[in-house]
């Protein structure tokens, strides 16, 4: 809870501010697949999504995933975290998730060292929207699908857009079959 206390008040900064005003250009990538047989989408959100609906809403449906079947989590990679501004400790992953899973997929995918509870916390996903955790271009997001198959796909902003009160989510480009 401690963590999540502190994603709330950073929505005053200016940069996150913004990023929750504007739109999102996002590409997802499945990872393991070499760039001839690369399986990814582009996808315009905006900035206020929060985790839970990113992936049932959008990332599910844009891949062909059954919605509201598979396990998954979100996490930042270590090098999100300048050295000196890491919430935790440099030994402690977030991990961003439903509060009804129970389980550490994220060690199973080899994004990180073996994950024991006490080397995480996990933030509660439907408290958290894209724009507290990716407000420059090339920020990255991690994303698992699967606790049996563990699907892992990185998540890269690729630009922030202007907001359009019109707009909603727009599926922009995609490669590969799933």
């Amino acid at each position: 809870e401690a963590t999540e206390q502190k994603i709330i008040p950073n929505r005053q900064l200016p940069n996150i501010q913004a990023g929750l005003n504007a739109r999102f250009l996002l590409h997802i990538r499945l990872a393991g697949f070499s760039q001839a047989y690369a399986i990814s989408r582009e996808v315009v959100v905006p900035g206020n999504t929060i985790l839970s609906k990113l992936h049932d809403r959008v990332l599910c449906p844009a891949f062909g995933w059954t919605r509201g079947f598979h396990e998954h989590l979100f996490s930042l990679p270590r090098s999100a975290y300048a050295e000196n501004r890491r919430p935790l400790d440099a030994q402690t992953d977030i991990v961003f998730g439903p509060v009804r899973s129970q389980f550490s997929i994220l060690s199973q995918c080899g994004f990180h060292k073996v994950l024991r509870d006490t080397d995480m916390v996990r933030v509660n996903e439907a408290n958290v929207c894209i724009a507290d955790l990716l407000q420059h271009p090339e920020h990255q997001l991690y994303y698992v699908l699967g606790a049996s198959d563990g699907w892992k796909h990185i998540i890269t902003l690729k630009d922030v857009l202007p907001c359009d009160s019109e707009a909603g989510v727009a599926l922009a480009d995609g490669h590969g079959v799933c």
